[in-house]
């Protein structure tokens, strides 16, 4: 049974205990990311997984991490003309003791792309910094692509805060965009099916109308977004 969440630790002493010996023996987190374009590495979310999955183990402890909600962000002018999609993930994360005691924290995370990429890029990017935090360890600030994303005004993403919590409240715009349509059921596919089994399914549907590295003919852009979005409520 789980026991009632407490955002000070009283009344968690076996959780208090496990977490401040496992954090102890957490090593630096390796940089195994490249980014070409920019020449520099960084940390990818496995990096940190692979650090701390064994630790949690001999603690008794486990990290539980979701997605709890995509939000799309107004399109972003690149200095050279161009214009990158933009949404903010929201991720919850709990570390739970075998005795039934857990903390948990949000954290949000900004992804933009010039494609499809720019919800994974947020959700990566959110529960990276969300677990390196509930788990002080070792973190950089770095953005999760492997490609040139233009050079767009930087939107610094918010720490995660202890719980309860509200989610930012956001403008409702009047009518979405293709893309942002595209974006929402993407996020939808990953809360619904699991990051894997979800890109899967989207990157499914994206073949039917171009191949991968080529833009959907505008024709065909209603009928597909459409399809998305019957994946995502079916």
């Amino acid at each position: 049974m789980e026991k009632e969440y407490n955002p000070m630790g009283v009344g968690m002493p076996s959780l208090c205990k496990a977490l401040a010996a496992a954090q102890a023996e957490l090593k630096v987190v390796a940089k195994s990311g490249e980014n070409k374009f920019d020449r520099y590495s960084y940390a990818k979310l496995e990096d940190y997984l692979e650090v701390a999955r064994p630790v949690l183990a001999r603690h008794e402890l486990a990290l539980v991490v979701s997605v709890e909600g995509i939000l799309a962000l107004d399109d972003r002018s690149t200095a050279k003309g161009g214009v990158e999609h933009a949404v903010r993930a929201t991720v919850v994360g709990r570390i739970y003791h075998s005795s039934g005691e857990f903390i948990e924290a949000r954290c949000f995370g900004e992804g933009q792309d010039r494609a499809d990429k720019a919800v994974y890029k947020a959700i990566t990017g959110a529960k990276k910094y969300l677990i390196s935090n509930l788990l002080a360890m070792s973190t950089s600030d770095d953005p999760e692509a492997d490609e040139e994303v233009g050079h767009a005004a930087p939107h610094p993403v918010a720490p995660p805060i202890a719980h309860p919590v509200k989610p930012p409240v956001a403008k409702k715009p009047v009518q979405l965009t293709h893309r942002q349509r595209a974006n929402a059921a993407q996020a939808q596919l990953t809360m619904k099916f699991g990051e894997a089994e979800g890109i899967k399914r989207f990157e499914g549907i994206r073949a039917k109308y171009a191949d991968a590295k080529d833009p959907v003919p505008a024709e065909k852009v209603e009928e597909y977004v459409t399809e998305l979005e019957k994946a995502a409520t079916a």
